[in-house]
């Protein structure tokens, strides 16, 4: 099935991933993958200005990964789709959401009821009929949860053969994140590494640990991490030579 169906609602509200076209997956580090894109994400009407995580929770993410990289880059406000390309080039990282358009039903109050998830995608964010656990329930070949998560593993697939780490930035998204990976090859390296979940950023002010949690996380793998992604690399060519063998 095309999913979402709307053509015009998805050419307005798609907030595309960013994935630096000079990262060599060889070498990428790491895959940062959020739920869905918020208010600040799809404001602007252009596409070329619009990018994951974006207002305050996006500053604080951004914040943190420029500090981590050690160059005087300016995040109030977050800037540009072209400077984050930049900075996740210098990181080795690319940087998504599970869903690429909004599945939180609040979403409305910024954008009207035209974008009501539930209308727009055919599931949303929550408990109820509507929440995209209960709508994969029902089934049925044109399943709009099913062809969100299809649409999750088409991205992830470009990494494939990657020793990256992928990291899930909450629990909504390590929801969408396990079904896709499972439709991935068995023998894909992105599949080598133990799925981790951080904090997302938007709760690391709600509590202290949460965000030393993910700050951790992020100094201990994008940080002076050499070592660390020599190990990862070996494990992708260890499991390429078996394969040329096999």
């Amino acid at each position: 099935m095309i999913w979402p169906a709307g053509k015009s609602y998805a050419a307005r509200f798609c907030v595309d991933d960013l994935v630096p076209e000079e990262i060599s997956l060889s070498r990428c580090r790491a895959v940062f993958i959020g739920e869905s894109p918020h208010r600040d994400e799809v404001a602007p009407e252009s596409s070329k200005e619009r990018s994951p995580f974006r207002g305050v929770a996006g500053r604080e993410w951004w914040s943190e990964l420029v500090r981590v990289l050690g160059q005087p880059i300016p995040t109030r406000p977050v800037p540009s789709r072209e400077t984050l390309l930049r900075i996740c080039a210098d990181l080795k990282i690319a940087v998504m959401n599970a869903v690429q358009f909004p599945i939180d039903p609040k979403i409305t109050l910024h954008q009207g009821v035209e974008v009501l998830p539930r209308e727009a995608l055919g599931f949303e964010k929550g408990t109820g009929e509507w929440g995209y656990k209960e709508v994969l329930k029902k089934g049925g070949r044109s399943n709009s949860v099913q062809a969100a998560i299809d649409d999750l593993a088409r991205r992830l697939s470009f990494f494939e053969d990657s020793p990256a780490q992928v990291v899930c930035l909450g629990n909504d998204s390590r929801w969408f994140v396990e079904r896709a990976l499972a439709k991935l090859s068995p023998e894909a390296n992105l599949k080598v590494l133990p799925l981790v979940t951080i904090p997302h950023p938007s709760a690391w002010w709600r509590n202290v640990a949460y965000k030393k949690r993910a700050v951790d996380f992020l100094e201990g793998n994008l940080g002076s991490s050499r070592n660390e992604l020599k190990r990862r690399s070996d494990i992708s060519s260890d499991r390429l030579s078996k394969k040329l063998v096999s």
